[in-house]
């Protein structure tokens, strides 16, 4: 494997190719029936006030734009993984089939999961203390960085293998950087609406630093 990769020189498979149509495909389509949201994942970014009160006026999942950007989200994110484990451990994609439904059952899992603490936790506390605008920062930042990272995913995958080391370094900044970001919105949100900070240790600890640790210790499993 490692040296049929060595002769194609790139980390590109025939049937990614699909993936990337069904992504633009899908992106094309959310920008032409909801301009208004795909335009707010840019100018929502340093826009705080903005996105506080787009997130006031309409539930996360009746948000249509955001429902509209998931599946053009999950190819991205399903994609980037991939051919990052490949890059690393070649070997990983003998059964391509095997580790992509890995990769898509994981991600859902975790954020499955996430949405679904969130709906408890409103339910158990009797109040919201920010959850709602939580949920929308995570979908949104995925979805953030799926719009802007897509370009870099199709350089990182097509691109001659000596040219991936300076992408990773992109990617890894932007994911990283958004990350963080999110996490400081949350925090400032909740922190806003007076919630108990022992409510907010225990929620970062439990659905967003633990699913981190479990990530990044599969990865190394995988690779090793």
């Amino acid at each position: 494997m490692e040296g049929s990769m060595r002769i194609a020189e790139h980390l590109a498979e025939d049937w990614m190719i699909w993936l990337v149509i069904a992504a633009l495909a899908g992106l094309a389509w959310a920008k032409y029936s909801y301009q208004s949201y795909v335009s707010l994942l840019t100018s929502g970014l340093f826009n705080y006030r903005l996105m506080r009160q787009e997130i006031r006026e309409v539930p996360v999942l009746s948000r249509r734009g955001l429902v509209a950007m998931i599946p053009f989200s999950l190819i991205f994110w399903t994609l980037l993984l991939y051919a990052l484990l490949k890059w690393k451990s070649p070997e990983l994609a003998a059964n391509p089939g095997d580790l992509m439904l890995q990769i898509i059952i994981f991600f859902l899992g975790v954020y499955v999961l996430k949405f679904v603490v969130i709906q408890l936790l409103e339910g158990l506390l009797g109040k919201e203390f920010g959850l709602e605008e939580y949920l929308f920062n995570v979908f949104y930042f995925l979805e953030f960085v799926a719009l802007v990272g897509f370009p870099f995913l199709l350089m990182f995958i097509y691109f001659p293998l000596d040219q991936l080391q300076w992408l990773a370094y992109i990617i890894f900044f932007l994911s990283v950087t958004s990350y963080v970001w999110r996490l400081i919105r949350g925090i400032q949100g909740a922190l806003s609406y007076r919630a108990p900070l022992i409510y907010i240790i225990l929620y970062l600890c439990t659905l967003e630093i633990l699913p981190m640790l479990v990530l990044i210790r599969l990865a190394e499993y995988q690779i090793a």
